[in-house]
């Protein structure tokens, strides 16, 4: 697979003998990043639910010790899950706190890469966000991601914020809170019909999932001591429609689709598109993947 856009070596080559640590390493991004800082030389230790980090007693598990980087790519709410069961938002953020404050313990150097939402913390609207526009949350979920943002700043010393754009690629699964292409894809390879939600024209910004996992690398291998913290968009820059999108899904399946469209949910963001200039300026990572690349790449893999 394209591995995205690749940072310039001057930012850092290959780490060689480093560890690292991803939270949620067994998930959709999660596990693709694991594999691409393996790919740069990095000893990755996978953390999950069936791997904490955090043991009882407020310990992390010694296979974070002394890491030099982490990753958190994890998550116990969506978008749905926000909007149906608030208890789980401070729940989350609780936790995530308890694990930082222990791992400021256990592993004092590394940086901390917390992978944020960019199409719910700044809310709605055509404007391409940049990463110093206010943040206008418009869900549960927007506000959770925007807590968690707070949290990691204020008790990591070493931080990177990445705001992903609307993820999307192989790896993927089929709920429908989890990814729009992730649901019609499946879907539709499946013979069943598929939901467009809200207004066909709503448009949001959608990054392949090989681009997300290049940005992380590109951030790992940056310099904390110029600038021990840092907020990066991570996204295409283009904001493509509901409507738009669907027409490229039907070119790539070439099949018969069942279309049902019902109004929009509460947890739907209007539109979104991320301006990511900051990131390619710093650290020379730009996405690399066309949508019908990346499309087209995720509608073979669902055939597997």
């Amino acid at each position: 697979m394209n591995s995205g856009g690749l940072p310039r070596q001057e930012h850092g080559g290959p780490q060689r003998g480093r560890r690292a640590g991803v939270v949620g390493g067994r998930g959709f991004l999660g596990a693709r990043i694991a594999q691409g800082l393996r790919d740069d030389g990095w000893l990755v230790e996978v953390f999950s639910l069936e791997q904490p980090l955090l043991l009882d007693g407020g310990v992390v598990t010694p296979e974070a010790h002394d890491l030099d980087l982490v990753i958190w790519a994890a998550t116990r709410n969506t978008p749905a899950i926000a909007a149906e069961r608030p208890e789980l938002i401070q729940q989350e953020i609780d936790e995530v706190a308890a694990s930082l404050r222990a791992l400021s313990v256990a592993a004092p150097r590394a940086q901390v890469v917390f992978l944020s939402s960019g199409g719910t913390v700044y809310g709605g609207g055509s404007t391409s966000h940049r990463e110093g526009d206010e943040l206008l949350p418009e869900s549960a979920y927007g506000r959770l991601k925007v807590e968690l943002e707070k949290v990691v700043l204020t008790l990591c010393a070493r931080a990177a914020i990445l705001r992903v754009a609307n993820a999307y690629g192989p790896g993927q699964g089929a709920q429908n809170a989890q990814g729009v292409l992730g649901y019609w894809l499946h879907a539709i390879r499946a013979g069943e019909p598929i939901t467009v939600y809200g207004n066909p024209a709503s448009a949001r910004d959608y990054i392949y999932i090989d681009d997300i996992t290049s940005a992380v690398v590109a951030v790992a291998r940056r310099d904390t001591a110029a600038a021990p913290q840092r907020i990066y968009n991570v996204g295409s820059g283009v904001a493509t429609s509901l409507e738009e999108l669907l027409t490229l899904v039907k070119q790539v399946a070439r099949v018969p689709i069942d279309i049902v469209y019902q109004a929009g949910r509460g947890f739907d963001l209007s539109s979104s598109k991320l301006d990511s200039s900051l990131i390619e300026r710093e650290l020379g990572w730009r996405a690399q993947t066309p949508l019908h690349v990346g499309v087209a790449r995720m509608w073979e893999w669902t055939n597997i």
